[in-house]
């Protein structure tokens, strides 16, 4: 077997395939950048902000495809990043978050019940409101909704001598015998007759 030599560099041939597609990462060397860059809410980004800082970009000109959308995509990334808000909106709700999941991990349930207010709402705020009850209020609340002082035993419309003839007919002799012939043998948890 012979092997003719076409004359291509077969060192940019591997140059190039290593750069193609998601193999990629293997042959990258630690010196080159990281493909991922790290990612922006989209909630976090100022509109007005965002086309202010993108009007006062300049896209370099080049004739390469790959290193013009290289440049376009750092562009972006930059007026994005400039434009992020970094007053978090949503440091608050993360911090109850984090306040009810410590709650609910927690063995003590009356701490739970404290964090609700007397309407059921929960008690965002954490602070002590008018609206929370004491814990007697609340246990007396408890105590007259789920045990009533006058129970309404008499209740004529209801029928309560429901017939049921498969639940409520005797079980004959027949349909145990078709029962212990359905059985298989060695199963059952008794001595066999």
């Amino acid at each position: 077997m012979t092997v003719s030599y076409s004359g291509t560099d077969l060192d940019d041939i591997m140059c190039r395939a290593e750069s193609l597609g998601d193999h990629s990462e293997l042959h990258r060397s630690l010196s080159r950048p990281k493909l991922s860059k790290k990612p922006v809410r989209y909630g976090n980004i100022v509109k007005s902000e965002f086309e202010d800082n993108l009007r006062q970009c300049v896209l370099p000109v080049n004739c390469d495809v790959n290193v013009m959308a290289d440049s376009v995509t750092e562009v972006l990334y930059e007026c994005v990043r400039k434009s992020e808000n970094h007053v978090c909106h949503n440091i608050y709700s993360d911090n109850n978050l984090d306040r009810w999941e410590r709650l609910l991990q927690d063995r003590d349930d009356s701490r739970v019940w404290r964090a609700i207010d007397w309407k059921g709402n929960v008690n965002v705020s954490g602070s002590v409101g008018e609206s929370r009850p004491s814990d007697e209020e609340f246990k007396t609340h408890f105590e007259t909704v789920l045990n009533p002082t006058q129970a309404a035993t008499n209740y004529p419309d209801i029928d309560t001598n429901l017939s049921i003839p498969i639940l409520d007919d005797p079980i004959t002799p027949q349909e145990v015998e078709l029962q212990i012939r359905k059985m298989k043998p060695d199963k059952a948890c008794g001595p066999d007759v």
